[in-house]
């Protein structure tokens, strides 16, 4: 078995973990997976269900098992998805050029019922929180006493999970930062 430094990221069931906090592998696979995915999907003769079909059980199960792992920002996140949704947004029958809010939006309330990655990576890292807070486990100890650290540290009275619109630019870590 070939030696790695410890900081190097590491391949793990699908995942580059990056010890030392670093991204940018996983972000290039990430970026790399929209981007094929994105020139398939042009390149293809899908009928608008089918592009439809293809990107809720193939796209978003493939980039939705990272992204609760991952800390991006969301303008990383914009960058990443770019391309595979305006192609999924052609390929569904919809305008290139369209609105971002009428794309991300509800399909109850007019919206094309897309998903952003943003979403995506918060709705998965507050799952992950809620799974650990919930379960009886060595992570559920650490995770309470970063929780607890982490209010310390913001300062504020309110708890903050509870009120995540507070601006804690202050606030060290990546994980209660990345959480909308």
């Amino acid at each position: 078995i070939p030696q790695k430094a410890p900081g190097m990221p590491h391949k793990t069931l699908g995942h580059y973990k990056a010890p030392m906090g670093n991204g940018g592998t996983q972000r290039k696979v990430l970026q790399a997976t929209c981007n094929k995915t994105a020139t398939r999907i042009m390149r293809s003769s899908l009928t608008p269900d089918e592009a439809r079909l293809y990107y809720d059980a193939v796209f978003l199960p493939s980039v939705n098992y990272v992204l609760p792992q991952c800390f991006f920002s969301p303008a990383d996140l914009r960058s990443i998805g770019s391309q595979a949704q305006a192609a999924f947004a052609v390929k569904c029958g919809f305008s290139r050029t369209m609105s971002l809010l009428v794309r991300y939006g509800p399909k109850e309330l007019g919206g094309a019922g897309f998903l952003t990655l943003e979403t995506l990576q918060g709705e998965g890292q507050i799952l992950n929180v809620l799974k650990h807070l919930r379960s009886n486990s060595n992570i559920t100890v650490v995770l309470k006493s970063t929780l607890a650290w982490a209010q310390l540290a913001a300062g504020v009275h309110e708890p903050i999970l509870a009120h995540p619109s507070l601006r804690l630019p202050h606030l060290a870590g990546l994980l209660f930062h990345s959480m909308p």
